[in-house]
């Protein structure tokens, strides 16, 4: 969501090929992300500030439900 005064509260997701997740081994930055069937890992993340200087962090509470569902 953008509001009037150009913050940002929005949540996205990165998906990451088998290939690349392959040279991972699982992990990154110590956490480690589950991955589908076929090898994809999607890694939830929160953006929040301004339009100018965005913050991009990892989703705690997306991350929390994949290691509940884990």
């Amino acid at each position: 969501m953008l509001d009037i005064e150009k913050r940002l509260d929005m949540r996205a997701e990165l998906k990451l090929s088998p290939t690349l997740t392959g040279r991972m081994k699982g992990t990154l930055g110590g956490l480690k992300f589950l991955g589908d069937e076929e090898g994809w890992r999607v890694i939830p993340l929160k953006i929040r500030a301004t339009t100018d200087k965005p913050s991009v962090n990892f989703d705690q509470e997306a991350l929390g439900k994949q290691l509940t569902r884990g």
